[in-house]
Order: structure tokens, then C-alpha cells, then sequence
């Protein structure tokens, strides 16, 4: 996406020969953040089962996440939405997306896929949610004083780490209003 890396795997031609239509590619949307990490080899497999059966099967990294090069407190909701948007539109042929939990909120932004699978689909608050007692717990592991909304307002002054990702308050806040 945007010269971010991409794994792509090829369907391996094993469609059968009465399917008069190219079938679609698949667009993998990974989860958000650390569930992405786990989610991973199961996605891989997955491509590979697709391919098998004749798909193209697509996993970009998001900006500042995985092997991306940008910072990941630069990044936000809308730049992944603009990301997944102008990847999508380099696609020929049909395409259909696949996400899971938090890759719903942004999977609707590649305009050209003919339908979407939506697993598990995630309230961008509850990714907050989550990360945020993700902090408190280590914090308080540390020996520091911290409430959630002590966490949400230094947000204000910067990137702030949740969940050992720093993420700007551009981010958190358009988390917790995004909806799949």
C-alpha cells in the first residue's frame, strides 16, 4: 500500500474449467494492531488454501505497522483507509475483501471490491478499550499511578504507548468513533 510491502500469493491455476469468470482476488485486511501478530500464520495458510482454489490472494502492511517504514505514531484510521482505497484501485479484475476484528473499520474504503467478509468485526472503542487496560495493567505492574482518562488526555501532548504502540491522538480519536 503506498510502497508498503505486500505478500501476495498467486492462485496456483487449479480452478476449474467452467468457471468462464475470473474469479476474484481476496484482499486480506488483518486485525489492528497486536492481534494482527497473532493472526498472521493463520492468514498465510488461509491465502494458501484460497490459492489453491484459484484466488489471488493479497496482505499489504498498513502504514507504520509491520515491515512498514513510517513510524507508527504517525499513522491514523483515515491514512489506513486512504491506503487500503488507493491499493484497491490498482487491482484489475474483481476483488473482495476479507477482514478480521479491526480491519473492519476500514475495509469498506476499497471501493472497487465487489463484497466484503467481515470476521469477528470490531468497535474501533473497544481496540481503545482493550489497549488502554492494557496499559493500566503495566502500569500498575510498575508501580505508576494512572487512570484511563489520565492516559486519554496525554494524548494531547503526544503520542502516548498503548498496548507498545505509540499512537497519536488523531488515531485514538478517530478509534473510538469508528465502526465496521
Amino acid at each position: 500500500m503506498n510502497g508498503e510491502p505486500c505478500l501476495r500469493i498467486a492462485a496456483s491455476g487449479t480452478a476449474t474449467a467452467h468457471v468462464k469468470q475470473p474469479l476474484p482476488a481476496i484482499l486480506i485486511i488483518p486485525p489492528l494492531f497486536d492481534e494482527a501478530n497473532r493472526l498472521r500464520r493463520t492468514l498465510v495458510l488461509m491465502m494458501h488454501t484460497l490459492a489453491g482454489n484459484g484466488h489471488d490472494c493479497l496482505l499489504p502492511d498498513l502504514p507504520g505497522q509491520n515491515d512498514s517504514l513510517l513510524p507508527n505514531d504517525l499513522a491514523t484510521l483515515s491514512l489506513w483507509r486512504d491506503a487500503v482505497s488507493t491499493f484497491s484501485a490498482t487491482m484489475d479484475g474483481p476483488l473482495m475483501t476479507a477482514s478480521w476484528r479491526g480491519g473492519a473499520l476500514i475495509d469498506d474504503a476499497a471501493n472497487s471490491a465487489i463484497g466484503h467478509w467481515r470476521m469477528a468485526p470490531l468497535a474501533g472503542s473497544s481496540i481503545v478499550r482493550a489497549m488502554v487496560r492494557t496499559r493500566l495493567a503495566g502500569d500498575k505492574e510498575a508501580g505508576r499511578q494512572s487512570t484511563a482518562e489520565s492516559i486519554r488526555a496525554s494524548a494531547a501532548d503526544g503520542p502516548v504507548e498503548l498496548a507498545g504502540y505509540h499512537l497519536c491522538s488523531s488515531m485514538i480519536d478517530q478509534l473510538e468513533t469508528a465502526t465496521p
